[in-house]
């Protein structure tokens, strides 16, 4: 679909940043049109069976609206319905040829 004014060129440069093992933060700098004050930003939350995000294309817009032509929020979640399954305990260091398996109890 191409229609006028409906159509951007847009440029990203983002970093992420683990607050802990399951919070992410991600941002950086990015272009969208002829907006060149456009910072993105956006959280991350993973557990063991799927993620989380919740982030904007432009944290500005929020902060000062006459600075940015563009704004957008987008959020979701996704499910890990295929994940590999833990065979084995945890490696301990003085034994490095060694594994020891999980046994099924019920």
């Amino acid at each position: 679909i191409k229609s006028k004014g409906m159509n951007h060129n847009s440029f990203s440069l983002t970093a992420n940043y683990n607050l802990s093992k399951k919070l992410t933060l991600i941002s950086g700098y990015s272009t969208i049109g002829k907006t060149y004050n456009n910072i993105p930003f956006a959280f991350l939350y993973n557990w063991r069976g799927g993620q989380s995000y919740f982030g904007t294309d432009n944290f500005l817009s929020f902060i000062i609206p006459s600075v940015s032509d563009f704004t957008g929020v987008t959020f979701g979640t996704c499910f890990f319905l295929f994940r590999p399954k833990t065979k084995y305990y945890n490696q301990p260091e003085y034994l490095p040829f060694y594994k020891e398996k999980k046994h099924n109890t019920l």
